[in-house]
């Protein structure tokens, strides 16, 4: 890794975000599978290597272990759709780049904090009787090989409950905790089984709750969960289309194709996950 820091080698993946990518469907729609790989390989190594790598296509081949003219191609496909970005010579997925951000952030309050436990040991009592303050790092996510990593605790903050906005008629009760979000993931699980994309449903539907309150947008997001199958949900796609599901608009008539749905969601400025 760049500056001679330790590498990062553990990510939090998360599957369901990148194989319901309406960019990652597409590529293995359309079987082109030399793209998928060289994209899987970017996020992995540009995680590793600290966030970016060469744009140049030959250092990026032998970074890559891939031919130079598969990669060329690949390239272009994935900056073509925004997948991936080229800045000043360097190549990076925006993701990869706050993960990255995130992780170093962790490393520089872990080791903050353990000076100061240091310390405090030092000054206070004697070392022996304080214990040991290391414990194993953050679980490991499933299929991935890690070995125990101890550092010191950080301290747990207390969960932020969801609080409505007050009514505009000056309403002096107090709000009622609604857990929206936890609702609709709940129904996304209903409906389709396995884990709730709960981060976009949270960015998705939080507009459509702070205009018109959940009680309305449950109804409209059960509905459309009802009328949708698993390959084509969309927590964004919902948003785009409140009105239909809302009985605000009238159902649209013609019958998307998946191909359609796939292009229309890249095409729409949908990110990697």
């Amino acid at each position: 890794m760049k500056g001679g820091r330790i590498p990062i080698h553990i990510m939090r993946w998360a599957p369901a975000d990148y194989v319901n990518d309406p960019f990652v469907r597409l590529l293995v729609a359309e079987e082109d599978f030399a793209t998928l790989t060289f994209y899987h390989l970017v996020l992995n190594w540009s995680h590793m290597e600290g966030g970016d790598l060469p744009a140049d296509p030959r250092q990026l081949a032998a970074s890559l272990g891939m031919r130079r003219h598969r990669v060329v191609r690949s390239l272009q496909v994935c900056v073509d759709a925004g997948k991936l970005k080229v800045n000043d010579g360097r190549l990076y997925h925006p993701r990869v780049v706050r993960e990255v951000k995130g992780e170093l952030t962790y490393r520089a309050e872990q080791a903050a904090l353990g000076r100061k436990g240091g310390q405090t040991a030092g000054r206070g009592r004697p070392k022996e009787t304080i214990g040991d303050p290391l414990i194993e790092d953050r679980a490991t996510p499933i299929g991935i090989d890690r070995p125990a990593v101890r550092r010191a605790p950080a301290p747990t903050p207390a969960p932020t409950p969801v609080v409505p906005p007050a009514p505009p008629d000056g309403d002096s009760h107090p709000p009622v905790l609604v857990a929206w979000s936890r609702e609709a993931c709940d129904a996304w699980i209903a409906r389709f089984g396995g884990t709730a994309p709960g981060g976009q449903i949270g960015k998705a539907l939080k507009p459509l709750v702070d205009r018109h309150g959940w009680s309305e947008v449950a109804t409209a997001w059960r509905s459309y969960l009802t009328q949708t199958d698993a390959e084509y949900a969309s927590p964004s796609r919902f948003a785009a289309t409140y009105g239909r599901w809302s009985g605000t608009a009238p159902p649209g008539t013609a019958r998307e194709s998946s191909a359609d749905v796939l292009r229309a969601a890249v095409a729409g400025g949908l990110k990697g996950k």
